[in-house]
Order: structure tokens, then C-alpha cells, then sequence
């Protein structure tokens, strides 16, 4: 079996490419894989999710003075101040509304595993917002936020379920792990240089000596070398 030849100009004992190790693939991208109108959507309707479901938990403060007054009946010293309990509603809230506008962005910038985690709890809420119209005692302005949420997180469950939120998020994945693999810049210099080692200045200029316009140094009073220079057709 014969060996292809070696091109023309090239040394078949060189190492690699400068800048890359032996083994290595092609160069590594230096740009973010660019963001698609399905993750681009789906983190802006979870925006609109975050909004309304604020709504929908604080029409729910009832419900936690209710818990806290049922906690009193069994036990009057756990007794809570109003106070304490509003600032529990607002803490709560502020909370989850921080969470999921963080798993927002984490998945706006390419994290799968914030995907996932953000595309659950878009069908939890679709899940939520259906079983909301067979339980009673909901106001019905309440319902609005709840449809409008849900709506919203039901286009945002299947946008993020989208093959290509799923290859942008795995193509940044993979961005990532080149850049924390990729030298540093002072490895990529290639040695030996492409340019002589004069640089710019080109290499010297060879031409007649003297150079032209030079005139010798004068001596002592006066002397100089070309008054005692033989004019053409004078004897010695």
C-alpha cells in the first residue's frame, strides 16, 4: 500500500499548526452560537408568566392567614402579628418571582438544564390553570391572570421543547467547553516567525561606497583630501 507524498513545501517531520495540539480538530469558534426565535419567544413569554402569577399569589393572601389562624387554634402561642404575616406574603413572592426570572435568563444564554427545569414548571402551570376552573371559591377577576398565565406558559412549555431551543442550548454547551479548552493567545504566535527578523525595515541595501553627496572630514587648516586629488590628464 502506498504513502501519499508529503506536499511540496511542506516538512513531514513539523509539528502541528501553531496554537494546536497534536490531535486536535479545527479551530475553535470564537463566536456564540446565535440565538433562536424559539428560546428568544419562550423566555419572553415566561416574562409575561412572571407577571401574572404575581397577580395570582397575592389574591391568594387569605389563604395565609387562614394557615396562620389555624396554627393559633391548635397552639395560642405561635400567634403571628399581621405584620409578620404580610411580610412573609411579599418575601415569598419577591422570592419565586427572582427564581424564575433567573432560570429565564439561564436559559435566554444557552443552559439546558434551566430549560428543562423552566419547560416543567410551564406545564405544571397549564396543569394548574385547568384545574383552577373546577375548584370553588376562586374570585373571578382571579381567573384572568390565571387563564392569561397559563395561556403563556402552555406557548412557552412548547417553544422550549423546540429542537432548536434543544441545539442551541447544546451548541452552547459546546461552545463553552472549547473556550475553557482553547490556549491561551501567547500559544497561537507561530514560531518561527512568518516575517524576517528585521521586521519592516526590509533587508539592507547594498549600493555604491561612498554614498553619494559625502563629503570627507576637513584637517588641519583648511586640508582636505580633494584639493590634492590629480585633475584627468594631469602627470604625476
Amino acid at each position: 500500500m502506498s504513502v501519499p507524498p508529503t506536499p511540496y513545501g511542506q516538512n513531514p517531520y513539523s509539528g502541528p499548526p501553531a496554537g494546536q495540539s497534536p490531535g486536535a480538530g479545527p479551530e475553535l469558534s470564537s463566536t456564540k452560537p446565535a440565538l433562536p426565535n424559539a428560546t428568544a419567544i419562550a423566555t419572553e413569554l415566561w416574562i409575561l408568566v412572571i407577571v401574572a402569577q404575581c397577580v395570582v399569589f397575592g389574591s391568594q393572601y387569605t389563604q395565609f392567614f387562614d394557615t396562620a389562624d389555624e396554627v393559633a387554634k391548635d397552639n395560642p402561642d405561635a400567634q403571628l402579628p399581621d405584620g409578620v404575616v404580610w411580610a412573609v406574603i411579599v418575601v415569598t413572592g419577591i422570592g419565586l418571582a427572582v427564581a424564575f426570572a433567573a432560570l429565564t435568563w439561564l436559559t435566554r444564554i444557552g443552559f439546558n438544564w434551566a430549560r428543562l427545569v423552566l419547560g416543567f414548571f410551564s406545564f405544571y402551570l397549564v396543569v394548574q390553570m385547568v384545574s383552577a376552573f373546577f375548584t370553588d371559591g376562586s374570585d373571578t377577576w382571579v381567573m384572568v391572570p390565571h387563564v392569561i398565565g397559563g395561556v403563556a406558559a402552555l406557548g412557552a412549555g412548547v417553544l422550549l421543547m423546540h429542537r432548536d431551543s434543544d441545539k442551541y442550548c447544546k451548541d452552547t454547551a459546546r461552545w463553552r467547553k472549547q473556550k475553557k479548552l482553547q490556549p491561551p493567545s501567547y500559544f497561537t504566535t507561530p514560531y518561527p516567525p512568518q516575517q524576517p527578523y528585521y521586521g519592516q525595515y526590509g533587508p539592507p541595501q547594498y549600493g555604491q561606497y561612498p554614498p553619494a553627496g559625502y563629503q570627507p572630514p576637513a584637517g588641519p587648516d583648511g586640508y582636505s583630501p580633494e584639493h590634492n586629488r590629480p585633475e584627468p590628464g594631469d602627470r604625476t
